[in-house]
C-alpha cells in the first residue's frame, strides 16, 4: 500500500484508487478544458499538497490549488488534452498526461508530462506532484503512446 508520506503514521485507508483516479481525470479534465479552478480545488483535500512542478514550492489545500490552477489557466485560450491509462497501488496512482495548450496570444505549446496522486479516504486528492516538460508547437502523443479509452 503507497500509504502516508514519510514522518506520518500509516493509517488503514478505505479508497480504491483505481475509481478515485478515473473519477480524478473526469474531473480534472473538465475543469481544466472549462478553466475552472474551482471546480480543480474542489479535487483536493482541505489540507492537501501540490507540488506543480519538481523545483518549485508545495502549495497548501484549496486556496493553493485554486490560485495555481487561476494562474495557469489565465494565459490559456484553449487545450487539447489526454490522459493515460493510470497505474494504481493502495491508495496511490500515477496516470501520464498529454496537452496541447493555445494561450491567448496564439502561440502553440504542447505540455507532456506525469502526475503522482494520493487520495485521501473520500476519494479526494491529499498529495499531488507533478513532473512535466514544455515544448513549443504541436506535438501530439507518440506512437504506441496509449490514451485512457473511455
Amino acid at each position: 500500500m503507497c500509504g502516508e508520506p514519510a514522518g506520518h503514521a500509516l493509517t488503514f485507508r478505505v479508497v480504491d484508487a483505481r475509481d478515485a483516479v478515473r473519477h480524478w481525470i473526469e474531473r480534472y479534465s473538465a475543469a481544466w478544458k472549462g478553466h475552472d479552478a474551482d471546480g480543480v480545488s474542489k479535487l483536493y483535500t482541505d489540507d492537501a499538497v501540490y507540488r506543480s512542478h519538481p523545483f518549485r514550492d508545495p502549495l497548501s489545500g484549496h486556496a493553493g490549488v485554486f490560485e495555481y490552477s487561476r494562474w495557469a489557466f489565465d494565459s490559456e485560450a484553449d487545450v487539447d488534452l489526454w490522459f493515460a491509462e493510470p497505474v494504481t497501488d493502495g491508495d496511490c496512482a500515477t496516470v501520464e498526461y498529454w496537452a496541447v495548450i493555445l494561450d491567448q496570444h496564439g502561440k502553440i505549446s504542447t505540455l507532456a508530462g506525469m502526475v503522482f496522486l494520493r487520495f485521501a479516504g473520500d476519494g479526494r486528492v491529499a498529495e499531488h506532484r507533478d513532473y512535466w516538460a514544455l515544448e513549443d508547437g504541436r506535438r501530439t502523443p507518440y506512437d504506441g503512446w496509449v490514451a485512457d479509452p473511455r
